[in-house]
Parts: C-alpha cells; sequence; structure tokens
C-alpha cells in the first residue's frame, strides 16, 4: 500500500473541515484516512435515507399549516372523483360489453356458425385491448 493513499488529502481537509477538528491530532494518518472515509459515508448515507428540507418547506410557517390542509383535502376530493369516475366508466364499458354479446346471441340462435365467428373476432378484439391496456401500464411505470 502506497503512503499517499494513507495521508488525509489537502482536498478532504477543505471539504469537510469539521472532520479535521474531530480526529485527534497524535492519530496515525492511516486512523486520520479511515475516519474521513467513514465521515463520508455516513454523510452520503444519511443523504439516502430521506429527503433533505427544501427551499419551500424552510419557509414553511405555522399559519400556512391550515392552507396546507386546506389544499391536501381539495386534493383527495379529486383524487376520489377521478377514481369513482374511472370505476363507473368501467362498470358501464363491461355492461355494454356484456349487452353486445347477449345481443349477437339472441339475434344469431338460429345461425350458430355465425355467432362461433363473431364471438371468436369479439374475444380477439377484447384479448388484444387488454394486452394493449397492460402493455401501455406497463410501460408509462
Amino acid at each position: 500500500m502506497d503512503n499517499k493513499d494513507l495521508m488525509p488529502s489537502n482536498e478532504s481537509e477543505r471539504e469537510h473541515p469539521e472532520i479535521i477538528d474531530g480526529i485527534p491530532k497524535n492519530a496515525s494518518p492511516e486512523v486520520r484516512r479511515i475516519l474521513e472515509r467513514s465521515y463520508e459515508s455516513i454523510t452520503m448515507m444519511s443523504g439516502m435515507v430521506g429527503p433533505r428540507e427544501s427551499a419551500i418547506e424552510k419557509q414553511v410557517r405555522p399559519e400556512h399549516i391550515p392552507q396546507f390542509i386546506e389544499l391536501k383535502e381539495k386534493e383527495a376530493q379529486l383524487a376520489y372523483k377521478d377514481n369513482n369516475s374511472n370505476r363507473i366508466y368501467k362498470i358501464a364499458a363491461g355492461i355494454i360489453g356484456g349487452g353486445v354479446i347477449i345481443t349477437v346471441l339472441v339475434l344469431f340462435r338460429d345461425k350458430p356458425e355465425m355467432v362461433e365467428k363473431i364471438l371468436y373476432a369479439v374475444g380477439g378484439l377484447a384479448a388484444g385491448a387488454f394486452g394493449g391496456y397492460g402493455y401501455g401500464k406497463t410501460k408509462r411505470e
């Protein structure tokens, strides 16, 4: 191992002067370097644990909290309405699809070969639609 690797770098001293203050003066160069690297690792990991306070969060005052709560309530209401409308749309599409299949069965009950071809085509369309929906959803995520 080269002695250069064991010596604390001037760059490290400039970046983290608080490290140098906490290391005993009589510590060997190897110990100093290990402690500096440990500090750098801890600093990097603390950044990964959670987000640091943003500039907006620093400006939030107690008088802003009621406004924040009100906006969150509106956001929750809009999300509920959106989910509810999606649910209604899916139920309506299912009812219409079921109605089409029942109508085809009733209209062509005397021609089973025709029903088979129509249902096969409708099934292929449905499978393609579900496949495209799944592909698009996974691509977005």
